[in-house]
């Protein structure tokens, strides 16, 4: 309560504001696109910590609606889903990431990050088939798409 009242009494929530989650998440991704292209694998306890850590945040600044919250929550809940019923054909680590992006910044944009992440890694998949550099049956790295689909979003949402 005391922190609360201070920032906003300082106005630092106010001038850091949304980009200071932008920042979070970009620093965030980067992090999961470098381990996901290197080992193949996103770090779940990198995903809880900042899960635990946009809860806790939210929790004390109340600076994003709740309904955002659980939508973002819902979002990464259905990746979760997605994942076990695949059987992991997307994984579970980056069903992890689209739970801690929503929590981070709601499910809205949420949304929209994995929207642009997808049509992404479409269009990088279907010109690497056409050059017959993979084939269907190929797995990608998927965080790349992520990160790329963050920067397009925080460009146009800016």
């Amino acid at each position: 309560m005391i922190l609360r009242k201070w920032i906003t009494e300082n106005h630092a929530a106010v001038v850091m504001g949304d980009k200071m989650y932008w920042i979070w998440i970009m620093i965030f991704l980067c992090i999961c696109t470098f381990t996901d292209i290197k080992k193949r694998n996103v770090c779940g306890w990198l995903c809880i910590l900042n899960i635990a850590a946009a809860i806790m945040l939210h929790t004390i600044f109340r600076d994003i609606s709740e309904k955002s919250l659980i939508e973002g929550a819902i979002i990464g809940g259905i990746f979760l889903i997605i994942s076990v019923v695949t059987r992991e054909k997307i994984g579970y680590g980056d069903s992890l990431v689209f739970l801690a992006i929503g929590l981070i910044i709601g499910g809205e944009k949420c949304f929209v990050i994995i929207l642009w992440s997808f049509l992404l890694c479409s269009i990088f998949s279907l010109v690497a088939i056409i050059l017959k550099k993979t084939t269907f049956k190929s797995t990608v790295a998927f965080m790349p798409f992520v990160l790329a689909g963050a920067l397009v979003t925080f460009i146009s949402t800016q």
